[in-house]
Order: structure tokens, then sequence, then C-alpha cells
């Protein structure tokens, strides 16, 4: 069950290894050498400032204000816009000026949270190649070799050949782990769990590895605590910008979302403190079940490694530091929205594919089932996810699939228009559903090493 959130919008942009000098501040500027983008840092000492003026060199720059996703069009022909960083007791402060408009201060980035952060910067020129890049806390850089560049605009902003389109997604990366375990009971084909709200009761929610935000109903929010609208928010040379944020599902996007901080919650003997949720009034029935929310990877991914383990009729979810050995499939992943993305080849193409423990099979979009001229076998189906409707899919057989260390041989998939696969950038690929990972008696998603395990495999 794929569940997206959209919770921030902002200026934009990227990094490389940093050592700090007391109250220095870090930059990490965003160009293009000889066409091949790439990140830097640059160090700004504690009072001094540096103005950055927008060019071929210095595209954008990537200020890591709060958790999110952001988008920014880069387009020269319209006039430079002047960045001018200043670093003030370990603050950073920005001001932005563009041709024509009053200089204008962006918000100020202490140097404690920049640290906090994990970045993904997608980046996609009108003409060309695009590319990614990994910014982990301690300000190193990385290129993303798994995943394709995420546009957010997805072309509804027309790019002329100089133009740039840039993607940043800012993930907070816990500063401590959750381990522990919680038993899991099959309802149809999800796996559920039982949630408690000290205040507020207990229930049945899916867990969910296709969910990057955890989702709860308004029933579960304990007396004293409130929901609030959750917000978009647009920084720029023009100013500040507010707009409701939305929830992606697979029949589209969920509009009517809140959010709340709960001072607690727990799953088993799993106990989290200060959670961050989203908050509907309720949710539609699934498989004909009654549910109070959803466990998406903001939680499952609070430890190091996120083991499931699967049963006849239930199983065990279980939040660990050390991995299991012996795997039998191994697949490395990049994280989009939060989510766990892996590559899949066959043939000459390659499928990039969301990890979803929410999904009863393997869903595949209509524009990948064109690149990869799938033709429709017996078996239309209807899905439905957190939005209630009806997805309608056409039954598939793909004939050999590598995927990591493994190879697939007669993979039965289905077929249907999938948006919120546009929307995080991957219109040609799927989601991994339980076709895949019920071949197997546990998987593993190991956060640090960037690793899916699938361990026992069935005949």
């Amino acid at each position: 069950m794929f569940a997206r959130t959209l919770t921030a919008f902002v200026f934009s942009s990227a990094v490389v290894p940093w050592q700090p000098q007391q109250h220095d501040c870090r930059v990490h500027v965003l160009g293009r050498t000889n066409g091949e983008f790439e990140i830097r840092r640059v160090s700004v000492r504690d009072g001094d400032a540096r103005v950055f003026i927008q060019s071929e060199n210095v595209l954008s720059l990537i200020l890591p204000w709060s958790a999110g996703q952001s988008g920014e069009v880069v387009q020269l022909s319209q006039g430079p816009v002047a960045f001018a960083a200043r670093c003030e007791a370990g603050a950073l402060v920005v001001t932005v000026q563009k041709q024509g408009v009053a200089p204008r201060a962006l918000p100020r980035i202490e140097a404690a949270a920049a640290v906090r952060y994990r970045i993904r910067v997608s980046v996609t020129p009108g003409v060309g190649s695009g590319a990614v890049f990994i910014i982990a806390p301690d300000g190193s850089v990385a290129r993303d070799t798994i995943a394709p560049p995420t546009d957010m605009f997805r072309g509804m902003v027309p790019l002329q050949p100089a133009d740039v389109s840039i993607t940043t997604e800012i993930r907070e990366v816990a500063a401590g782990s959750v381990t522990g375990a919680a038993e899991l009971r099959l309802g149809g084909p999800y796996f559920l769990a039982t949630l408690e709200v000290p205040g507020a009761g207990k229930g049945d929610v899916i867990v969910d590895l296709g969910a990057s935000r955890t989702l709860i109903t308004r029933e579960m929010l304990p007396p004293g605590v409130d929901a609030s609208a959750l917000v978009a928010v647009e920084q720029g040379p023009e100013g500040q910008r507010m707009r409701r944020g939305s929830m992606g599902a697979l029949g589209g996007d969920i509009s009517e979302v809140l959010a709340a901080r709960l001072p607690a919650l727990t799953i088993g003997d799993l106990s989290f403190a200060d959670v961050r949720v989203n908050v509907v009034d309720s949710l539609p029935r699934i498989a004909g079940l009654t549910l109070v929310g959803i466990v998406g990877t903001d939680l499952l991914g609070a430890a190091p490694i996120t083991r499931i383990r699967t049963g006849a009729v239930g199983g065990e979810l279980a939040l660990v530091t050390a991995a299991e050995a012996g795997p039998d499939l191994e697949v490395p992943f990049s994280r989009v929205g939060g989510l766990v993305l892996m590559s899949a080849r066959t043939g000459d193409h390659s499928i990039p594919l969301i990890l979803d423990t929410g999904a009863r099979s393997t869903l595949l979009s209509e524009s990948a089932a064109r690149v990869l001229g799938l033709e429709e076998v017996p078996g239309r189906d209807s899905f439905r996810g957190l939005d209630g409707k009806p997805v309608d899919t056409w039954a598939a057989i793909i004939p050999t699939v590598s995927l990591g260390s493994g190879r697939l041989d007669s993979w039965r998939v289905n077929v249907a228009s999938l948006p919120i696969l546009e929307a995080i950038g991957i219109p040609d690929g799927g989601l991994l559903g339980q076709n895949l990972w019920e071949r197997f008696a546990a998987l593993e998603v190991d956060w640090v090493k960037g690793t899916v395990r699938f361990y026992g495999r069935t005949p």
C-alpha cells in the first residue's frame, strides 16, 4: 500500500566532506562543469560572508531548513540570482536577491540542525542526462547509482535546454535506535499489528514499508493533542508562500490530511516517543478490515535493521541492530521519499521498484508495461489504497527478471495507471508486492548498508 507525504517545498540544493572549525558554517553548492553536475562544499568562517552569483558553476545552494521535499527550477535565461551566505555564531544566514526584486533573508539554519539530515538531490536538465547525489549528515557526498532522478515538477514547468530542475529530499536521521519486536497477524493479504496510544486506546494498523509516514485516525488522538493542517512551505526570492500539504495514495492524493505530535505510542514492545504522525478522520475498510492507522518507514526505520518474519497466520516485526547470516537474496536499494527503491532488470531494461509490504501483488505502471512490451494475460483485478478508490489492473507475465543477486522466472505482475509513481519521479516503475517476498520466510531492510535481504526461500 503505497503512501507518500509532501510536507515541504523549498529553494534548493547540495554537499561534500566537512571538518568544522569552532563555529564555522558549511555551504553546499550545486554546479555544472564541462556538462557534468557536481556538488562541492564551501566553508564560511564565523563572522565572514561569501557571495555566490548564479551561473553554470553555481546553479543553486542546498539549504537544509527542515525535513520534506523541495523543488526549484533554475532558468539562467531569466537573469542570475545572487546568494549571500553569512555565518553568525554557527548559524548560516542566506540572503537571496533576484534581478529587479528586493533582497530577502531566508530562515536561519543552525549548525546543529544541519548535521541531523540526510539529503537526496535530483538534478534534471532540459537537455542531457541528470544526476542524483546523496548527502550524509557528516556532509560527505556520494552519487546514487540505483535510483533515477526525481522531478517533482514532472514536466509541469517546460525546461529550455539550459534550464535545470532540482528536487531535494531532506530526511531527519534518528539520533538513537528503537529496538524490540511486535507480533504480526494476517488480515487478508496484509500484516497487522496492534498500535496503542496512551490515553486514546488501541487498534489494528497495517505494517507498510510502502508508506513513508505513519498515519492514524482522529479517534487515536489522546486528550490534549490537537491536529493541525499539513502545510507545505515555499521559499524563494519573491518571499515565502504557504499551501496545504497532501498525502499520496494508490488512486491519487489525499488532500484532507492533518498532522499531530503524539507524546508516545507502542507497537508490541516497541515504544516510540514524541512521534509526528499524519491524521485523517477515518480509513476505508480494506479487505474487510477496520483500521486505525498505517505504520510507515518513519517508525519502521527507527533501528539500523527492520526484520519481518512471515508465517501461515502471521509473523513478527523486529527492529534490531544486527543482521542474520546467510540470506538467499540480497538487493541494494536507495531511499526515495523515505521509501525503499530497488532496481530490477529484464532484457535491456531496468525497472525501478518500491518495496511495498502493503501491496498484495507487484504493480507496474502502464508506462513501464509499454517500455517492456508486455501483453495482457487472463486475470484482471482491482486494488484499493488509502483513498479507498478502486484501481483496475490487467495481468502480464515477465519471463525473467534479475533482482540483486537472484533471478525470478515467470513473474506475474498487475498493470495499472499509477500517478503516484509519476509524483515521485519513477513513471516507468512499479510497487514490489507480496508475490515476490511471500516466496521467502523473512526479509530484512538494512537502512545503514542500503540492502534488502531475503531469507528462507520456499520452492
